[in-house]
C-alpha cells in the first residue's frame, strides 16, 4: 500500500511517536451502528450546554474480529440472498492482512470505561492468535466524533472525526494485551492529553481496530456463527 497522504498519516509523520512504524487509515472504517455507545465524561451535577447527553454512558465493549477489505459498490459483480435485505457483494472476501491472523480458537475484546479524571481507561486482549504473527507489534487505533464545551469561550461544538493511536503490543505466546488510558497515550504519541472532566465530552464510536504496519488486521465487531 503506497497512500500516506491522509490525516492520520499526516499527523504521524509530523509528530514522533517513539519509532513506532506508520499506520495508515487507507481502509475505510465501518461505522458501529447500533453498537455504538457514547463515552460521556464530566460532571453530572454542572449545567448541560451539550444537547442531550444521556445520564450516564461511561463504558463501551467490543468483540474483535478479522478485517476484511470493503466492498467497492462499483466493483460489486454479486448480491447477498437475503430476500429481505439484498446487498451489492465483492467475491471473494480478502483479508486486509494475511499476516496475522485468528488460529482456530483465537479471539479478541476490548473494553474501556470512564474514569472520574475525565480520562478514560481501556483494556485489549487479544488470544490465540496465530504462528506468523508472532513477535509482530499490533498498534490499537479508534475513530470517534467528540462533541464538548471546549471551543473558543468554553462555547460547545463538535470536533472532526478523530483517529486517535493509542497502545501497541507486541504478540507473544499467540497472546497480546493492552491495558493504558487515553491520556497516557495521546500524551506520549501527540504530546498531551486528549480529554479532561469538566467539558461534557460525548464520544461517540466510529470504528476501532489494530494495526499490522499499514495493514488494518483485526477490527472492533460481531460474529454471527
Amino acid at each position: 500500500m503506497d497512500t500516506k497522504t491522509n490525516s492520520l498519516s499526516a499527523r504521524r509523520s509530523a509528530m514522533p511517536l517513539s519509532g513506532r512504524r506508520q499506520v495508515s487509515s487507507a481502509y475505510t472504517w465501518l461505522g458501529m451502528g447500533a453498537l455504538v455507545i457514547g463515552l460521556v465524561t464530566g460532571l453530572a451535577s454542572q449545567a448541560r450546554a451539550i444537547p442531550n447527553n444521556p445520564v450516564s454512558a461511561t463504558g463501551y465493549a467490543s468483540d474483535m474480529v478479522k478485517a476484511y477489505r470493503d466492498c467497492d459498490p462499483g466493483l460489486a459483480s454479486d448480491v447477498t440472498q437475503n430476500a429481505f435485505f439484498p446487498r451489492p457483494a465483492c467475491p471473494p472476501p480478502a483479508l486486509s492482512s494475511l499476516t496475522c491472523l485468528f488460529s482456530t480458537s483465537g479471539k479478541g475484546k476490548v473494553k474501556m470505561r470512564v474514569l472520574p479524571s475525565g480520562d478514560v481507561s481501556y483494556k485489549l486482549k487479544m488470544k490465540k492468535l496465530d504462528l506468523a504473527c508472532e513477535g509482530e507489534q499490533l498498534d490499537f487505533v479508534v475513530k470517534y466524533q467528540q462533541t464538548n464545551d471546549d471551543c473558543s469561550g468554553g462555547t460547545a461544538c463538535t470536533a472532526v472525526n478523530t483517529e486517535l493511536i493509542l497502545g501497541s503490543c507486541t504478540v507473544s505466546s499467540g497472546n497480546c494485551t493492552i491495558n493504558s488510558r487515553f491520556n497516557t497515550d495521546s500524551t506520549a504519541n501527540f504530546g498531551g492529553p486528549a480529554f479532561a472532566s469538566g467539558l461534557e465530552t460525548s464520544l461517540a464510536m466510529d470504528g476501532c481496530g489494530l494495526f499490522l504496519g499499514n495493514e488494518l488486521a483485526f477490527r472492533c465487531g460481531i460474529y454471527i456463527p
